[in-house]
């Protein structure tokens, strides 16, 4: 059974390192759903789980697991970038703060911000606008060049910004994950 969901996710005509490819209609129909009933269950929130564990794979890194850490994802000393946050991309706007502070009652606090750069090294951003009709993208942004935008309030006082501007400031070609 491990195999078979495992190929649902596998693409053998992968073009880019940095790009993901999923057979909607085979897992939509797994589920026993259309593709737009499928497409249309896929969030930031739903698709986190699955995010981490592709960007984990990518990078032969390991999904950190029954633990709140400040980043998700842990790859090997081969890689500059070792800790890594893995965010989704959808609907809202694209933030860079803590988990703690998104969502209804949670506000952001700059020092847990700070704090979480102190500890992880990049964040990768997966593009799921188009929830799994196109084949999304995988970003990756330094903590340093993070706390550079954020100081000089390119990311707004929340360290977030609009996805218009994520996709201006950070182009595919300059920022895509690389091995």
């Amino acid at each position: 059974m491990g195999d078979y969901i495992a190929n649902l996710y596998r693409d053998d005509t992968e073009p880019e390192f940095a790009e993901l490819s999923v057979d909607v209609e085979i897992v939509a129909s797994a589920y026993g759903m259309t593709v737009e009933q499928y497409v249309n269950t896929i969030t930031g929130s739903t698709h986190s789980a699955i995010s981490e564990q592709w960007v984990a794979n990518k990078l032969g890194g390991t999904r950190v697991l029954g633990k709140q850490l400040e980043w998700d994802v842990v790859c090997s000393d081969c890689r500059k970038y070792k800790k890594i946050e893995v965010r989704n991309i959808c609907k809202s706007e694209v933030s860079f703060a803590p988990s703690t502070a998104r969502g209804k009652g949670r506000f952001f606090e700059e020092g847990t911000f700070l704090h979480k750069l102190d500890l992880c090294d990049s964040f990768v951003f997966v593009d799921l606008r188009d929830r799994l009709m196109t084949k999304p993208k995988l970003y990756e942004i330094s903590v340093e060049e993070t706390l550079e935008l954020y100081h000089k309030g390119v990311l707004n006082k929340n360290a977030a910004c609009s996805q218009k501007k994520f996709f201006q400031i950070f182009p595919f070609e300059t920022y895509k994950l690389i091995p």
